[in-house]
């Protein structure tokens, strides 16, 4: 019986929830679940709880939100069977890794060792991987890097963005999560160790890295764009000052002479611009503070004749 199985979880955002409700569904008992304190959000930096702090408390369970996960007592808590870990947001000290009966484990959103770190599915877009997928790994001190108990691949298709990859791997986290645990717990599945001399860092994504560089090719500004569509966007400078979010846009073949950032043409539905190879077709734009519109609204409203992106 799943009831008889004692899980402590630790996760913070909305890619944690769909873990944290299949094990509620199934039936385990979580005596425990650990999020990250309220932070303040948006202009108004009024105070906000986790995706799974709001869940959590929804659906009855015990909420601690630590400052740091190294206040933590092992000897205050539950004895638990496992200790599962979805994209916490803070390492995982050492005395909590011992704490459970029979394992930590930790759900990641990369076929490991590809992507360790903070930010997998954006740079998994950004470096045009053409499929990802989830992992789940014992947990070690060292950051994810840990023996993998199981994997599954998902491919990554043509117009995914980050908002559409999170959702499809937070729900194959879920299921491949619920698939293992009963071998984890039965301790009948040797996890298989890493690959180092393969390993990439996912480093943690930057605002300025959300600026649109001309100068790199269509394909790689397409890619950029799709891995910032859900956090702040792409942007870019025109000439005559004003900014432009770029919130959808495709890499063509084009050859121009031009200068990167150049406006090749303009169209009813659509804009090309130069790129250091290729031009990229600007379809749906954002101006700072404003609504998301196609390109045809934006020229109905403003003008691009005798201005540029700036490279």
């Amino acid at each position: 019986m799943n009831s008889n199985v004692s899980i402590a979880f630790a996760g913070t955002p909305d890619f944690s929830v769909p873990c944290l409700k299949a094990l509620i569904n199934s039936h385990y008992h979580i005596p425990i679940v650990f999020t990250q304190p309220d932070r303040p959000y948006g202009r108004g930096q009024e105070m906000k709880e986790s995706e799974v702090s709001s869940f959590a408390k929804n659906s009855g369970l015990n909420l601690i939100k630590p400052r740091s996960l190294k206040d933590i007592e092992v000897s205050s808590l539950p004895e638990v069977d496992l200790f599962i870990v979805v994209a916490y947001g803070q390492i995982i000290p050492k005395k909590l890794l011992f704490w459970p009966r029979v394992d930590s484990i930790n759900v990641h959103a990369s076929l490991l060792p590809r992507w360790r770190g903070a930010s997998p599915i954006q740079r998994s877009l950004i470096a045009g991987d053409t499929k990802t997928g989830v992992s789940i790994m014992r947990m070690e001190s060292s950051l994810d890097t840990g023996p993998i108990f199981s994997s599954k691949s998902v491919v990554i298709r043509s117009g995914y963005d980050s908002e559409r990859l999170h959702d499809i791997l937070s729900g194959e986290g879920a299921k491949l999560l619920l698939k293992t645990l009963p071998k984890i717990i039965n301790q009948d599945l040797n996890p298989v160790s890493q690959e180092n001399s393969l390993a990439t860092y996912a480093y943690k994504i930057k605002k300025s890295e959300s600026i649109v560089d001309w100068n790199t090719s269509a394909i790689s500004i397409e890619n950029h764009i799709r891995a910032f569509r859900s956090w702040s966007s792409c942007s870019s400078k025109l000439s005559d000052g004003r900014v432009l979010k770029i919130i959808d846009a495709k890499a063509v073949i084009a050859s121009s002479e031009i200068s990167p950032g150049s406006i090749i043409s303009v169209h009813k539905d659509y804009i090309n611009v130069a790129t250091g190879k290729g031009a990229l077709k600007i379809t749906v734009v954002q101006k700072p503070g404003g609504r998301k519109m196609s390109i045809k609204a934006y020229l109905n409203a403003h003008t691009l004749e005798g201005v540029s992106f700036v490279a």
